[in-house]
Formats: C-alpha cells, structure tokens, sequence
C-alpha cells in the first residue's frame, strides 16, 4: 500500500510542475492533495487536461509559418509586409482549467521587425477556446469546419477572422499554406432592425509552413 501511495505522489508531483504549480515533496499524499493541487475536483480537470494536451490543436499547424499581409483594397505605395507565425502544442498554464499554446506573430517591412503580437491560443476545461492577446483581451474562438473563427467588435467596427490550411499546389513541391482573412465592417445599426453592413476592407495573411 505505501509503494502505491508513493507512486501516485509522484504522479501528482510530475502535474503540478507541469502546470506550473511548485509542490513540496511530502509523504502525506492528503497534504500534498490539498495544501499544492486543491481539491479532487481541480486535480481531475488538471488529469483531463494533461492527458488531452496533444490532440487540441490540429498537428498541421503546429511550427513555424513565413508570408505575407495583403489589404484588400490595397493602398498606393504600401509597403512590403513580411510574417512570421510561431505556433506551439497546448500546455497546462498556472490555472489548472486552461491549456494555452504560443500563437505569435511578427510583422516586418524591409527586412525591419515593425510588430510583434504574443498571443496565446487557449482552451479551457468547458471546451471553448479563446485568444488571449494579454491586457486581459480574450476573443471568444470556435472550430468551424476545420477553421478557427472569432468575431469582435472595437467601437462601431465589427472584425471577422478566419484562419485555416490548406495545400498550395501552385509550386514544384506542394506546400502546406495557412489563410487567415479578417473582414472589417462598420456597425451602424439600431438594435431593433435588420440592416446590411458596409463591409470596408480584407485584410488577408498567406504563410507556408516551413520545413
């Protein structure tokens, strides 16, 4: 009984330094439940949520992805816009309830570093996924037919983005290629009537993912 005992401490130690969490090692595996990992029903969510950890975000769009901004309509004399998307497996963050992954983007024109945007691509322990841009900014996110969509609104300007792969076949050696288009609108409506939107521009990102 105590080699079990012992085994599940361990177990429960490995969680909580995954999760973020620092447990102090301890032969009381009911200390250790409450005093470093809360209680069963947190430890269950934590156990969920680390068994899960790799099936979450598609593999396809795991790594590293280099292309380019386009406007729709385009500006005269606008500037080149180099990208550069980074993206991570889920890991457990320090809330238990919620996996997160590196979801970062750099923008450069000639060759010079413009923005950087260190967002994270999380789920929590409901199954709804959200984009956390820091700030405490969280875009509600959902899985639309193999697409990651999010709608929000800044002012009276309603934002549509929609990110998915596809196979650029246009090359020598077909290469996996990420879309993500972003439809601005503006919202001049009043709450009790239906009314068409006028739709102001496309904003279109096209990386290949890089070997």
């Amino acid at each position: 009984m105590a080699n079990v005992r012992n085994v599940r401490s361990s177990l429960f130690k490995a969680l909580a330094t995954t999760a973020g969490v620092i447990l102090i090692q301890t032969t009381n595996l009911a200390s250790a439940q409450t005093t470093a990992l809360g209680t069963p029903e947190t430890q269950d969510t934590t156990k969920k949520i680390a068994q899960n950890i790799a099936q979450e975000i598609p593999q396809a769009w795991l790594g590293t992805w280099i292309g380019e901004l386009n406007n729709f309509p385009s500006r005269p004399n606008a500037a080149r816009v180099e990208v550069r998307r980074e993206i991570s497996q889920l890991k457990v963050s320090a809330d238990p309830a919620i996996a997160c992954a590196t979801f970062r983007t750099r923008y450069a024109e000639n060759g010079q570093e413009r923005a950087v945007k260190e967002y994270q691509l999380c789920r929590d322990d409901k199954q709804q996924w959200f984009i956390d841009e820091g700030n405490d900014i969280r875009l509600q996110a959902r899985w639309l037919d193999g697409m990651l969509v999010s709608v929000f609104k800044y002012g009276n300007i309603v934002l549509q983005s929609s990110i998915r792969i596809d196979v650029n076949d246009l090359n020598k050696e077909p290469a996996l290629r990420m879309v993500e288009e972003i439809i601005s609108s503006k919202d001049e409506q009043k709450a009790t009537e239906i009314q068409s939107l006028p739709v102001m521009n496309l904003q279109k990102l096209v990386l290949l993912k890089q070997k």
